[in-house]
């Protein structure tokens, strides 16, 4: 799926913070020592900086808050997995960057998941893996077609249970959840509206840390 795909389900805002120029990413991926894939650049300079549904936020070079910057978060969110690691080898059975072909953040979000690229092959077509503490899921799709069937309800992904999106379908005490429905897909311009909220920079720390 393209950008354009994606932005019938998550209206990009008016005036995005924190986008790039062609300089500016050249700087970048000089820095990484990698090309990123188009899809996050192209994602990037149409989205900005902001907040998905509520939880995850796509991590951007040129935002001020380090957490979600791009370049001075990686080590951090990496940190978390290589922790987990020691306590489990088969909790994340990826190699972590920089080693070749090892993961790579490109988003995260306030339930302790991040969302990575597995940067074996061609950028345009790295995989996704979703990891927590404890363990990983890998789907074969790119950052927007991953964002754009997650978000049009085309595909449920674990990591991500439908309430995250469908408050109505949370489980009840017991953890006994509600049967699935999936809403009558395209969801309204409204509602659509509501699921990405741009910032130019958080205050403090969204991640529980000042």
């Amino acid at each position: 799926m393209t950008l354009e795909h994606l932005a019938r389900v998550l209206p990009p805002p008016t005036h995005p913070y924190n986008t790039g120029t062609p300089d500016r990413w050249d700087a970048v991926e000089k820095s990484l020592g990698f090309v990123l894939p188009a899809d996050y650049k192209e994602f990037t300079d149409t989205y900005g900086t902001g907040l998905i549904a509520g939880f995850m936020v796509v991590l951007n070079p040129f935002v001020a808050n380090p957490p979600d910057n791009l370049l001075q978060g990686t080590d951090r969110w990496l940190e978390f997995l290589r922790i987990a690691r020691t306590f489990d080898e088969q909790a994340i059975p990826y190699s972590l960057y920089p080693e070749t072909e090892g993961l790579f953040p490109w988003a995260t979000t306030d339930k302790e998941q991040t969302l990575l690229w597995h940067r074996a092959g061609l950028p345009d077509e790295w995989a996704t893996v979703v990891c927590d503490r404890s363990r990983c899921w890998r789907y074969e799709r790119t950052m927007t077609d991953l964002l754009a069937s997650w978000l049009s309800w085309e595909q449920v992904y674990e990591p991500f249970p439908v309430w995250y999106l469908d408050p109505t379908q949370f489980p009840d005490e017991d953890g006994n959840a509600p049967p699935l429905r999936i809403p009558d897909r395209p969801r309204t311009l409204k509602d659509a509206h509501r699921l990405f909220q741009p910032f130019e920079t958080l205050v403090g720390d969204r991640h529980g840390q000042e």
